[in-house]
Parts: C-alpha cells; structure tokens; sequence
C-alpha cells in the first residue's frame, strides 16, 4: 500500500512539474504577432498599435506600401505580463515564466532594432541626396550671377560699338568710299557676334531656369522621403517603448518573485 501511494506521489508531482513546463512554453509560442499592432500589449497603447493593421496600404506578404519606400511591417512575439499574473501561485515558476518573457522582450527588441537600422540607412541615404541637392543649387547661383555679368558686359560693348559708329559717321568726309564701306562691315561684324553672343546667352538663361525649376520639384520629392521617413521612425519609437514598458514591468516582478522566494526560504529555515 505504500508503495502504491508513493508511486502516486512521484506521478503527480511529475505530472505538476511538467504542466508549470508546458504553462510557461505557452508563454511564448502560443501567439505570434501578425503584426505587433493587432496585438493588447499595453492598453495605452492600443489605438496606436493598431492604426498600422487598420492601414488599408499593407501587403499581403508583410510590407507596407509607402510612396517611395516598402516597409516590413514588424512581427513580434506576443508578451503578456498580465496573462502570467493571473496564474501567480508558486514564485519559482512565476520567475522562470518572467525570465522568459524577459528573453522574448530581448528577442523583440533585436528584431526591432533591424527596422530601426534600416529606417536611419534611407535617413543617411537621404541626407546626400539633400546635400547634393544643395550643391546644386549653390552651383546654378553661381551660374546665374556670372551669366548676369556676361550680360552686362554685353551691353556696356554693344553701347560703345554704337558710340563709335556714331562718331565714325562724322568723319566719313574725311574717307574714302571703300575705307568707308570697311569700317561699316567691321561695325557691322561686331554687332552681328554681339547679336549671337545674346542668343546664346538667351539660351543658356532658359536652361539655367528650367533647372532651377527642376530643382523646386526635386526639393519636394526629397522633403516627402523625409516626411515619410520620419513617420517610419514614429511608428518604430511607439513599438520601443511598449518593449521598454514591458521590459520595466518584468523587471519589477522579476524583483519581487526573487525577494518572495527569499522571504519563504528564511521561513522555512526558521520552522527548522
């Protein structure tokens, strides 16, 4: 008979064991995020968690659609510190369970920081796309100020030619008719390359303006990558700090299921 009720014993304290096993596995594997704001993490989180799964601009395959980059949208493993609470009856266990959690807390901030990396990579991207942009237009006021003092020197040479015409054509008496007829072809020559010069001049001007305007276009497109990259970095800091919460929260029961397991160990040496 005691040997019956001993075997019984040994059974169930197995059988106890196993199932505090199996209660803390379920912890971690019995949901995964799909994604992260789907899921009751915090309650003050909630409606910022599921604005991205009400987003109707996601991917079947896990990517959300910006304008001009695809973003993964995270999957995290589930960590309910309220669900481990309402189970609380041995402090060994309930800390195994905590320190649990506390490696999928760990694991999530991992994955985290891969889309945090990725986020600040298209941030550094973006920067030389602004510091090229800038150069540019540093470049093209460079080319406007020296095109306005082509122009002007234009003018001052256009005025003086029409000057000495002027004054050559009171001497004219003075010359003979072909010394004449050459010295008008000569005045004539200058101004038709002065003339040209000015065309040209017209034409390098409607380029420099066309790329000026090219440039007020390329400013707004790097100014929405820089919005949505930003809104990216938001959304990632709402998931940090749910894990920095959790992680916080962890650490307190961790805290204190350790400080109990020591009050009962001094108990029980006590009663000895």
């Amino acid at each position: 008979m005691k040997s019956i009720l001993f075997n019984f014993a040994v059974v169930f304290g197995f059988i106890l064991s196993a199932t505090g096993v199996l209660r803390a596995q379920y912890v971690v594997d019995t949901v995964r995020y799909q994604p992260v704001d789907t899921i009751r993490t915090a309650p003050e989180n909630d409606r910022q968690l599921r604005k991205t799964a009400e987003n109707p601009d996601v991917y079947q395959n896990g990517n959300t659609a910006g304008k001009y980059y695809k973003w993964e949208t995270p999957v995290f493993d589930m960590v309910d510190v309220d669900g481990i609470k309402q189970h609380k009856t041995d402090n060994e266990q309930y800390l195994y369970e905590v320190e649990v959690l506390e490696k999928v807390v760990n694991k999530n901030r991992k994955e985290l920081k891969s889309y945090q990396d990725q986020a600040k990579d298209y941030a550094k991207v973006l920067r030389n796309e602004q510091k090229n942009l800038k150069e540019k237009r540093n470049f093209y006021k460079e080319d406007e100020k020296l095109l306005k003092k082509e122009n002007k020197l234009r003018g001052r040479e256009l005025k003086l030619l029409r000057k000495s015409r002027k004054e050559f054509k009171k001497k004219t008496d003075e010359l003979s008719d072909w010394q004449v007829q050459d010295r008008l072809a000569q005045f004539d020559d200058r101004e038709r390359r002065i003339e040209a010069a000015q065309e040209k001049w017209d034409m390098k001007r409607e380029t420099l303006k066309y790329n000026v305007d090219k440039l007020a276009d390329q400013q707004k497109i790097l100014d929405e990558k820089d919005y949505e990259i930003s809104e990216r970095i938001r959304q990632l800091d709402v998931y940090q700090r749910d894990q920095d919460l959790k992680s916080k929260q962890l650490a307190v029961e961790r805290k204190q299921a350790k400080l109990e397991i020591k009050k009962a160990k001094a108990a029980l040496k006590q009663k000895k």
